[in-house]
């Protein structure tokens, strides 16, 4: 009976709307509590530490100007200012940056309650979802903020780039959704124009917005393409005109310092390919989020038993999603929804440092999740939605987990090589670790795997030429350094990781070559003319011991 009272007093809607926000907020915060102490790790040490531009807020040019190299924030000037803002109130205080994400990561939440509660009131879903229009939305609110996919994109501090995107992605849909209600104040309409805007300078991602803005007016309001233009035909120009901002962000930084685009070793088709095994991935890890795999490298799916069979499956549910969302349904709505976020890194436009990843799902997730839980109301009603609220529980426990494995660099390298040992990535970059660490026997294992895998990567056979230096393979040592040092000749601590190695070997002459071309590339580098002047005492010393 207590239980039956407490339900039916929650069908005060504007109640219910508090509590339903009160709780996003609770339960986000919870699940993410112990993400704070993180170090910065992989992307996040040149979006952040090594970035020089957040330095300063002014002038704010610096801050939000293209930047070169092809980093997380190369491109995208609202992810940099918005580090810049962090580095402003807190320096390099790790934690201030996780406060950060949550707080974005909270505030996405409580947009998409708002879309969900608004969209099932529309005329064509208020009889079958209105009545219980804000429990619903709280459902599915709940079980994407705990997911534990989404600690890709909070608990990583430099996949802001994906929270903050889908932050603004989704209040620019609640202010559109906002201003189709209310038609007589154009303000929420132009304030959606706004921050559409500000969404493309966050991510690419944001591409799709002024598509999905239209295909939810014809889906929910308008009933076709031709009055909604019709009706918002200025709202809809000036949304797609953020394209030419985007345009501009990929000009200026050459396709994003060269990190999206076709290049050697990997085609738009190999691309494509993958990406139906990588759809299905998502998919999966959207019911069932495990393993979560931190960095998936760059695996490419070469055979036809490889991608022929996830290929055709993600092709009918793209089809069956076209006829649905053509039939002005919800489900086909949130499909279109799915493939259009994914659309700029997961169709045929290689990105080239990573052909999967756990933090493109942030926003696509939402497709899965809602679908999940609307066919199941629509089949079995409110009884449904505690066995959600259950599972919503569950992902925040293991979000809890999770976040755990962020704890070091170490650790969540430790476990991506646990559950993707061809990566040569992560076995290159646990090695580093080790290498630092001085644990030089197990580094050499870790690092020589890496270079089997991919032999052409200069860093990783530069940190194997240490490795087997310090354990005493000086030979070995010098042919990797020489490769490392072939491979790219410009690294900055090529010549003088050869040079001593050859320098322990005995090979002076060889060494001093390469100990002066570092001394030049660096004259202030006191370790260099250390190793230049260590020389030149070994060759007195050798003179003073050589026979007359």
């Amino acid at each position: 009976m207590l239980g039956k009272r407490l339900f039916s007093s929650l069908q005060n809607e504007t109640t219910t709307r508090w509590l339903a926000c009160f709780a996003i907020i609770f339960v986000t915060a919870f699940a993410y509590h112990n993400s704070f102490p993180g170090p910065f790790i992989f992307d996040d040490l040149n979006a952040i530490p090594n970035n020089q531009t957040i330095r300063t807020l002014w002038p704010l040019w610096t801050v939000i100007k293209p930047l070169e190299g092809g980093g997380t924030v190369c491109g995208r000037p609202v992810l940099n200012l918005s580090f810049a803002l962090n580095y402003a109130f807190g320096g390099l205080d790790v934690r201030g940056y996780h406060l950060g994400n949550l707080l974005i990561h909270i505030f996405a939440a409580l947009a998409l309650f708002g879309i969900l509660h608004r969209t099932l009131l529309w005329t064509g879903l208020r009889a079958r979802f209105g009545r219980d229009s804000v429990l619903i939305a709280l459902t599915i609110t709940m079980l994407w903020s705990l997911h534990p996919l989404q600690t890709a994109s909070v608990t990583y501090i430099a996949q802001r780039a994906e929270s903050l995107a889908g932050l603004f992605y989704l209040l620019t849909l609640y202010l559109f959704v906002r201003g189709l209600e209310s038609s007589a104040n154009r303000a929420w309409l132009w304030g959606s124009v706004a921050t559409c805007a500000i969404a493309i300078g966050c991510k690419e991602v944001a591409v799709s917005l002024p598509l999905m803005a239209l295909i939810y007016d014809r889906t929910f309001v308008a009933g076709t393409f031709r009055e909604a233009w019709r009706q918002r035909g200025r709202v809809y120009l000036a949304m797609f005109s953020t394209w030419m901002l985007l345009g501009y962000f990929i000009f200026a930084t050459n396709s994003r310092g060269g990190s999206t685009g076709v290049a050697d070793g990997l085609s738009s088709l190999e691309y494509l390919q993958t990406q139906g095994c990588a759809i299905l991935e998502y998919l999966r890890l959207s019911i069932w989020p495990n393993p979560l795999i931190f960095d998936y490298g760059i695996p490419v799916a070469l055979e036809p038993r490889q991608y022929l069979l996830p290929g055709l499956i993600v092709v009918m549910v793209l089809i069956f999603s076209l006829i649905a969302a053509w039939y002005r349904s919800v489900f086909g709505f949130f499909g279109v929804w799915f493939f259009a976020v994914l659309a700029p890194s997961s169709s045929f436009v290689p990105v080239l440092t990573q052909t999967m990843a756990c933090h493109r799902m942030y926003l696509p997730v939402i497709s899965v999740l809602a679908v999940i839980v609307l066919t199941a109301y629509s089949r079995f009603g409110r009884a449904v939605l505690p066995i959600f609220a259950a599972a919503a529980l569950a992902f925040g426990l293991i979000t809890i987990q999770r976040n755990l494995d962020y704890r070091s660099e170490a650790l969540i390298w430790s476990d991506t090589v646990e559950k993707c040992p061809a990566n040569s990535r992560a076995l290159g970059n646990l090695g580093a670790i080790f290498l630092r660490e001085g644990r030089f026997e197990d580094a050499r294992v870790l690092l020589e795997e890496s270079v089997r895998i991919n032999p052409g990567d200069a860093s990783t056979r530069s940190n194997l030429g240490i490795a087997l230096f310090q354990t005493g393979r000086s030979e070995q040592a010098s042919e990797e350094l020489s490769m490392a040092l072939a491979l790219n000749p410009e690294k900055e601590n090529g010549h003088l990781n050869l040079g001593m190695a050859l320098a322990q070997m005995g090979r002076l002459d060889e060494a001093e070559i390469h100990l002066n071309e570092a001394l030049k590339r660096n004259p202030g580098d006191a370790a260099i003319r250390d190793a230049v002047e260590g020389i030149r005492l070994k060759r007195e010393t050798l003179e003073r011991q050589s026979p007359p």
